[in-house]
């Protein structure tokens, strides 16, 4: 739940939740299986639910060398998620996460007689650890050994000493998101950094927006964002870019066109939204009458209970027991209008087992009893 994308809202939420006081984490992400082919892990019918079986003595294992929140096992992936004080990892604490990852596949494999290896991300504010999350998996896909630190990959990307690395990533974040405020501001301070550092260099200022805007829309796309692009669909931009008429313009075509990304980026999530809403409400009146939790309907939309139960209520604005006792007891005051059907029946039938429980929300929600409203009608 914690790498899924998050607001500062719901970070702090699971902050809370799982009692993180750490400002920082990093990734430690585990996999399992047997040597196949040029020594890559494959993993056999059966392993995978085999694992899951051995979750809890696995997470034991897993947080007596990393003090960590295990995930849960994906396919064959476990991962850790490490909470910490400080922002870098230097060299000497590397090589510390590396030992104590190869302790910890050791004693897996003797534990479970499968093979496990090891990839581990740099460190990063929690709201950004997806990022260390692709650099675990990309140290485990771009390496053979069986522990692997992305900072022990060759030939990683550099960047000149004062290039703005982090409000980059910053600007392709707010624009996956349809941020459009947070787009703005960002995409102003890339643009007065450029014009500051290479007022003359026009030319490669010029690039630098068609690389902004092209990566921006790519990174919606790759996220589900926007529609995919066709091949012809950039072909006015160099064009454009190249008749800007000084700086003023191409910052207004700039920001023009990231503007563009984050609309279509918020009203995709938007109709997303209100699909998976719509799925749950319809699930809902289909089935109050028996027993029905928020898990239920939450997997019935295929998302996470606490990201549903904040949807739902930013779309209809009641929660889901509001939304569930409304339903409930519109039903059973259309019962109550059939005078062969016992209280108790009704109450069964609106969801409820416990008649005097039943009794006493119906009149919460009617100011009388299911009798006399009964006796009213």
């Amino acid at each position: 739940m914690i790498l899924q994308e998050q607001g500062a809202g719901d970070i702090s939420y699971y902050k809370i939740l799982l009692d993180i006081r750490e400002e920082y984490a990093y990734v430690v992400l585990i996999q399992f299986g047997i040597s196949g082919e040029n020594d890559v892990l494959t993993t056999p019918v059966g392993m995978s639910a085999q694992m899951q079986s051995h979750y809890a003595k696995c997470c034991t294992i897993c947080k007596e060398f990393f003090p960590c929140i295990v995930g849960p096992i994906m396919t064959n992936r476990i991962v850790l998620v490490v909470p910490c004080d400080v922002s870098t990892q230097e060299y000497r604490k590397r090589i510390e996460m590396i030992e104590q990852a190869r302790h910890l596949t050791r004693k897996l494999s003797r534990c479970f007689e499968a093979k496990f290896r090891a990839g581990i991300g740099k460190t990063y504010r929690m709201e950004e650890l997806k990022l260390s999350y692709s650099e675990a998996y990309r140290a485990l896909s771009q390496s053979s050994s069986s522990v692997a630190h992305v900072d022990d990959l060759t030939l990683p990307g550099e960047y000149t000493d004062n290039y703005p690395k982090d409000m980059e990533r910053r600007l392709f974040q707010q624009v996956t998101r349809g941020d459009r405020n947070g787009m703005r501001q960002t995409a102003n301070e890339l643009f007065d950094w450029m014009i500051r550092n290479y007022y003359d260099d026009r030319e490669g200022i010029q690039l630098k927006v068609l690389e902004f805007v092209i990566c921006a829309e790519r990174e919606a796309s790759l996220n589900g964002g926007i529609e995919p692009y066709g091949f012809h669909s950039r072909k006015d931009y160099m064009k454009i870019v190249l008749e800007c008429d000084g700086y003023t313009a191409l910052r207004s075509w700039f920001l023009q066109k990231l503007e563009d990304v984050c609309k279509k980026v918020a009203t995709k999530q938007e109709k997303q939204s209100e699909s998976i809403v719509s799925k749950a409400k319809q699930y809902i009146n289909q089935n109050f009458s028996k027993e029905l939790t928020l898990d239920e309907v939450s997997r019935n939309v295929n998302i996470s209970p606490y990201y549903f139960s904040k949807l739902f209520k930013e779309e209809t604005g009641e929660n889901f027991i509001e939304y569930l006792t409304k339903i409930r007891i519109r039903h059973a005051k259309e019962l109550l209008k059939n005078p062969l059907l016992s209280i108790k029946e009704i109450c069964v039938m609106s969801g409820y087992s416990d008649p005097n429980y039943f009794s006493r929300i119906f009149k919460k929600q009617e100011r009388v009893t299911p009798s006399e409203y009964r006796e009213g009608l």
